[in-house]
């Protein structure tokens, strides 16, 4: 199912989480009048690797398949069968070991948990094998860790993160952690 966010195109601020087509159907219908034109849809998409045959596959595909609490991507129905038959070939337990270890670092006094909680919610819909921990922080902080490395700082930034880029950036890491 592909996940479509609402951006304000001004400031590229993000407006909404993400929700599926049919939910925005009666809002695409009236979309300018509603929204204005100052605001777009984007599809959010993410390339991970088939165990079977390696070829890079959309995190949008309907063959995938939850082992071991790690979801697998694959090109075809055919790859997905296959994989199923004996999952131990295409999957070393070294494999199953590595998971996403995500922290958001959130200033709560200056309420910025609605944002965490919203990014959070983001990164398991996407990666459900992810472990998120959110930290409470003060300072205005908005720090995003993936495995204990900092992806993004708002402080470095001086933005705060959007939805996407932490998304794919935690996308490439789990890429580069299946493959070591």
């Amino acid at each position: 199912m592909e996940k479509y966010s609402i951006y304000q195109q001004s400031n590229s601020e993000y407006l909404s989480s993400s929700f599926c087509k049919s939910f925005l159907q009666p809002l695409l219908r009236d979309a300018e009048s509603i929204l204005g034109k100052f605001y777009y849809l984007t599809i959010l998409r993410y390339y991970m690797q088939d165990p079977v045959c390696k070829m890079e596959v959309e995190n949008t595909t309907p063959h995938r398949i939850n082992y071991k609490g790690i979801t697998y991507y694959f090109c075809s129905k055919g790859c997905l069968d296959e994989f199923k038959k004996n999952p131990a070939k295409y999957v070393s337990p070294t494999d199953l070991n590595k998971k996403i270890n995500v922290k958001i670092v959130y200033c709560r006094p200056c309420k910025y948990m609605d944002r965490a909680l919203n990014l959070a919610r983001d990164i398991l819909s996407y990666f459900e094998e992810a472990n998120v921990e959110l930290v409470q922080g003060d300072r205005g902080i908005m720090d995003i860790y993936v495995n204990d490395e900092l992806v993004f700082s708002r402080y470095i930034e001086k933005r705060f993160p959007e939805s996407d880029e932490i998304l794919k950036s935690i996308g490439q890491k789990l890429q580069l952690a299946r493959q070591s």
